[in-house]
């Protein structure tokens, strides 16, 4: 049975996650850690600590643990008050000039008046604000090298800035595998240890305090009634038999049911369009391999935030698609954080939000940081 486990990362210095945003003097960062990242660098700990250096494929443990998809690294995400935050799903908005939100699924929801599009993240169950990271700019300056005599010319270079994540706050990643599994990454570190992640890693930038909670057993979402409310924490990447790439609607629900073995339904409004109650956004994903010192191939996916309202058949065909959402990813590169799905347990997402949101991202720091 698989357990969870999490990996707590208090930033204490700026992490630069570089993302497609930018341009040729700044480097934007994204909102969370990768779980690429994060299976990166445990695996480049159990190579340091274990010896392995190059011959790392060929350890029997290296390769359970980091190749295999023995276990899932979820990304990192924003957290407060020791809750892993989740990103807020594409069908709730902000009604303009107002502090209430709406759900577009709702057939009344134009009375509100109109209203727009946030993004931001929120906690999964309970009364909850809207969060966003919190980042610094930073500008360097670099000189020109003179590629015949290979020094730096005084009078000659440019200014460039590094978008970050600022220090001080707590990210959470959750990773889930065996016990066995668990444990064996748990014992590799001491209590608190220290994790580095992104870019310039050997200046000013990427140096996180982590620690590992103790394995628990997954938790399984209970929901009343055979309809459900699914978004993407994620990027979800899908692919046809061809190994095309695929973001349609009938996509999502096809992968659904032919990798849980259930009959999926995409729910439709109730009012008169009847429209399918699904709201996507697609983007490119590129990830970066540091063995081969460049990036990988570049692949279309199902943005963070988008959700879908599906209906199964009868509770026992809820139940296998309840576990299968705790447990596995959708699609590509489930081990390395792509696929992960949340359940929503209330269909009244909006009424959950508060009206003094908080749209700085200066999140209280956690219990154990507050000096």
């Amino acid at each position: 049975m698989n357990r969870t486990m999490d990996l707590i990362l208090t930033l204490r210095q700026p992490v630069i996650i570089a993302d497609n945003l930018g341009g040729q003097n700044h480097t934007a960062s994204g909102d969370v850690i990768p779980g690429s990242a994060i299976l990166g660098a445990l695996a480049s700990a159990y190579i340091s600590r274990h010896k392995l250096g190059r011959d790392a494929h060929k350890d029997e443990g290296f390769r359970h643990l980091f190749l295999e998809n023995s276990c899932r690294y979820l990304d990192a995400l924003l957290s407060y008050d020791g809750i892993r935050l989740v990103p807020i799903p594409l069908n709730i908005e902000m009604v303009k000039g107002k502090e209430a939100w709406v759900s577009v699924f709702d057939k009344d929801a134009d009375q509100h008046g109109a209203h727009k599009k946030v993004s931001g993240y929120i906690l999964p169950e309970g009364k909850t604000k809207v969060f966003k990271p919190k980042k610094e700019i930073f500008f360097h300056t670099a000189r020109h090298l003179n590629g015949l005599t290979g020094k730096s010319e005084k009078d000659e270079g440019h200014v460039f800035s590094y978008e970050a994540l600022a220090a001080g706050q707590t990210f959470i990643s959750r990773i889930i595998g065996s016990e066995e599994d668990l444990n064996t990454l748990r014992n590799l570190f001491p209590e608190t240890f220290k994790l580095f992640f992104g870019r310039s890693r050997t200046a000013q930038y990427g140096c996180c305090e982590a620690r590992f909670s103790k394995p628990e057993p997954v938790k399984v979402a209970e929901i009343s009634g055979n309809e459900i409310i699914l978004s993407c924490v994620s990027p979800t990447i899908l692919i046809s038999e061809n190994g095309n790439p695929m973001t349609t609607q009938k996509a999502i629900t096809d992968q659904l049911s032919d990798q849980i073995g259930i009959k999926v339904e995409l729910l439709k409004t109730e009012d008169d369009k009847k429209l399918p109650m699904m709201i996507s956004r697609t983007e490119t994903v590129e990830k970066y391999n540091a063995r081969w010192g460049c990036k990988r191939w570049s692949e279309q996916a199902f943005s963070p935030g988008t959700v879908l309202c599906i209906r199964v058949h009868d509770e026992a065909e809820k139940k296998r698609l309840l576990g299968f959402v705790a447990s596995h990813g959708l699609g590509r590169h489930t081990g390395e954080g792509a696929g992960e799905l949340h359940v929503w347990q209330d269909a009244n997402i909006q009424s959950r939000i508060q009206k003094d949101l908080d749209f700085s991202g200066d999140i209280p720091p956690m219990p154990e940081e507050a000096s």
